[in-house]
Order: structure tokens, then C-alpha cells, then sequence
């Protein structure tokens, strides 16, 4: 995939609006006939480039979409600005949204309007990529395709109780601030304004965000439209076939953005 890094923000400062922090833009597999463009947002401590997001940046390549593909603050893994222990949602969704403001002011220059986007994101980057489509960018986010997303702070904590031994002790050495912060976000307090179609997936065995959770957020969507638990997966979406799986996917998100009324599915395996 063709690939270009930019700049944006200057801060050191990963608190300040201005925080520095690069994003990855890849063009399109093929030309459409509009300029079609996608967010994607990595998870806690991740980077645009990871295995598991190449895969869902692919997909969208495929489909013939430009993506921007933030490196989020508070990563150890993409250098942007901020320590992984600074880490708080807040501020992962802040970051989120200034790397769509941020390409909104460059939309001449990407030949793009500006005017719609399709959102994405894995893990707690599902979760910004969700509460913006919800909140920010209802009504100008297209569709939303959230791979194994956060659903709340609870959620989390929850899991990492239930599934990861020390997984508190491990949780508050790496994000200090988690017990106190996570549990102030949660996505069924914006579920209503998620208007437009809304995928989900997520591997049979993520024990950190649970297909039990995202399950019972995805009844509660407005516009669910597929919601998939992928046999032989984990946290992060790794098979070959994935990027196949995924493109699929927002083809079917793309067809019920231009209809009345998507059909919602669920499933377990593969959709084909």
C-alpha cells in the first residue's frame, strides 16, 4: 500500500490540544468516482502500522477508500508525543477527532469535500471511532465498522478482573489512571445518536473486550447492521483472510448507507 506520514501538532505536551502526533495516509487500491475517505484508529498503546490494522486498513484500501490512520498519543509503540502510563480514553478520542479536523482542513489538497467519512477502529479505537460517529460526527459519518471495540471503562475493568490474572495490579501499572478514569465512559450513553449503519466484530476468544459486551451493545444499536464473532480470533484480528472478511463488510456498510433500512445479522464464523 502506498503510504505517506505526516505531522500533527507541535506539543511535547501529550495534555495539550496541540499534542504532536503523525498519521499515516494510504491511498486507495483503486479510483472511485468520488473521493471516498476513512478514519482508522489504533487501540491503547498501539501504532497505525501494527500488524492487526494493517489488515483493517487494507480493507478499506481494497474498497477504494484513502484512509488516515492516526498515531495516537500516549502509545510506546508509534512515537508520537506522551508515555503509554498517560494514557486516558479522554484524550484518545481527543486525539481521534483532531485527526479528522485535521484532514478536513486539508481536504483540498486530498480532493476530498470534507463533507463524509466513514469511521473505524480497533479496541479503544472502536470505542472513539463510535462515540464520534455518535456525538461529533452525527450525520456526516457514513458508517461505522468497529473491530473488537471498547464498549465502556467498566467493561474493561471487568474483564481484566475476570480473565487476566493481576490483571488490576498489571492494569494500574501500565495506565495509573485507569480506575479512575475509564469507568467515566461508557457508549450506551450515546447509543441513540449512532444513526448510521454500524458493524461490529470481534474474535471468539477476546478476553478484553468481550463479544458478550459488544454483543449486547450491538442490540441496542439504532442501525446495527452486522455484528460477527470470528472463530480462531483473538484481541487483534490476524488471519489472512481477514482483510477479505472486512472489505466485505463495508461493502455491505456502503449498501445500506444508501438504503432506508439496513438488515441487522448476527453471526458466528464468517460471513461470506
Amino acid at each position: 500500500m502506498q503510504r505517506e506520514r505526516v505531522t500533527i501538532g507541535r506539543d511535547e505536551n501529550s495534555g495539550s490540544f496541540d499534542a504532536r502526533m503523525s498519521a499515516d495516509i494510504f491511498q486507495p487500491d483503486k479510483k472511485s468516482h468520488s473521493r471516498k475517505v476513512a478514519f482508522v484508529f489504533h487501540g491503547r498503546n498501539g501504532a497505525s502500522d501494527a500488524e492487526h490494522m494493517i489488515k483493517v486498513i487494507a480493507a478499506y484500501t481494497r474498497c477504494g477508500y484513502l484512509v488516515v490512520a492516526p498515531n495516537l498519543c500516549n502509545s510506546e509503540w508509534n512515537g508520537s508525543a506522551g508515555q503509554g502510563t498517560e494514557f486516558t480514553m479522554h484524550n484518545h478520542v481527543r486525539d481521534s477527532r483532531r485527526s479528522i479536523e485535521w484532514a478536513i482542513s486539508e481536504k483540498n489538497h486530498f480532493g476530498w469535500d470534507g463533507r463524509s467519512f466513514a469511521l473505524c477502529g480497533h479496541s479503544m479505537g472502536g470505542y472513539a471511532a463510535l462515540f464520534l460517529a455518535a456525538t461529533d460526527y452525527r450525520g456526516t459519518a457514513d458508517h461505522v465498522l468497529a473491530v473488537a471495540p471498547a464498549i465502556s471503562g467498566e467493561c474493561l475493568i471487568d474483564a481484566r478482573r475476570k480473565y487476566h490474572p493481576n490483571g488490576i495490579e498489571n492494569m494500574l501499572i501500565e495506565t495509573p489512571s485507569a480506575l479512575a478514569e475509564w469507568p467515566r465512559h461508557d457508549l450506551f450513553n450515546v447509543v441513540a445518536g449512532l444513526t448510521m449503519p454500524v458493524s461490529a466484530v470481534v474474535g471468539v476468544d477476546d478476553n478484553l473486550t468481550l463479544p458478550s459486551d459488544i454483543g449486547r451493545f450491538f442490540s441496542a444499536l439504532p442501525k446495527g447492521q452486522e455484528f460477527e464473532v470470528l472463530d480462531g480470533e483473538h484481541h487483534c484480528l490476524v488471519g489472512e483472510n481477514i482483510p477479505d472478511i472486512l472489505a466485505r463488510k463495508i461493502g455491505r456498510l456502503e449498501a445500506a448507507a444508501r438504503s432506508a433500512e439496513p438488515v441487522m445479522a448476527f453471526s458466528r464464523g464468517p460471513v461470506i
